[in-house]
């Protein structure tokens, strides 16, 4: 059975069946730094299946999972040209739960929650948007946020990791292969993607996966050179092999 998880934990994953849409839920135990993020497409080979409710859920071993945003099904967000001269685009962003006429904002919410030392409630606030709409590239990053604080914890970087891997591939996703156009801060609707490939750096370095984490800032850098995130220090301290630093900003 294919599905694509939209709240993970270590014994229960909720997600969707990739072919029908339908919400399932599967029971069982993750491997240790091999676990899922939100996002991901994953296969069950289902031992047993039940309903509660109206909830399908499934047991059985996790074979195989992945990083695939085109294989979703996903419609992509456009990404508009600003500046003809610059080549400067922007790109837009969806966030559930907003509207034309309401100043609410549940990204602001969950970082209100985070800074009032509450990210249990920042946390389930950042789930919801993303069941509703796994476009939402700054939920993802978000989430990599809230798990990136438990520095101590290499399973919670790992973790964290991923959930920029997967705000990044969302943004390649609707970026196209071909894009060789500048994505510029002050364009707000450019900075998750941004974030996220900042996260990414960041994650990998803590992990000392330090060629990664330079190549990741060398394609951010390329794409924001005024690098309004201050990436060319960390390229520079990864370079020097230095350990990790707290550059991270919110």
């Amino acid at each position: 059975m294919k599905l694509v998880a939209t709240n993970t934990g270590w014994n229960t994953i909720t997600a969707y069946a990739l072919d029908s849409k339908k919400k399932v839920v599967w029971r069982g135990r993750q491997e240790i730094f091999d676990e899922l993020v939100e996002g991901e497409i994953f296969d069950v080979d289902v031992t047993k299946e039940w309903v509660f409710g109206r909830t399908t859920f499934v047991s059985g071993n996790i074979v195989h999972h992945e990083i695939n945003i085109p294989a979703l099904g996903l419609k992509p967000l456009p990404v508009n040209r600003i500046s003809q001269r610059n080549k400067e685009y922007e790109m837009e962003q969806v966030i559930p739960g907003t509207t034309k006429d309401s100043l609410y904002d549940p990204i602001c919410e969950a970082m209100d929650r985070k800074a009032e030392g509450d990210s249990g409630a920042a946390y389930e606030i950042l789930l919801k948007v993303l069941a509703a709409d796994l476009r939402c590239i700054d939920a993802h990053v978000h989430m990599g946020h809230l798990r990136f604080q438990i520095l101590k914890d290499p399973m919670m970087i790992h973790l964290a990791l991923k959930n920029y891997q997967v705000g990044v591939a969302m943004g390649e996703f609707f970026l196209g292969d071909h894009f060789h156009g500048l994505l510029p801060w002050g364009w707000v609707d450019n900075r998750p993607y941004l974030r996220a490939l900042q996260g990414e750096c960041l994650a990998l370095w803590a992990l000392d996966r330090f060629e990664e984490s330079e190549t990741v800032a060398n394609k951010l850098l390329t794409l924001c050179p005024d690098d309004n995130l201050g990436i060319r220090f960390v390229r520079s301290n990864v370079r020097s092999r230095d350990k990790y630093i707290d550059h991270f900003y919110d």
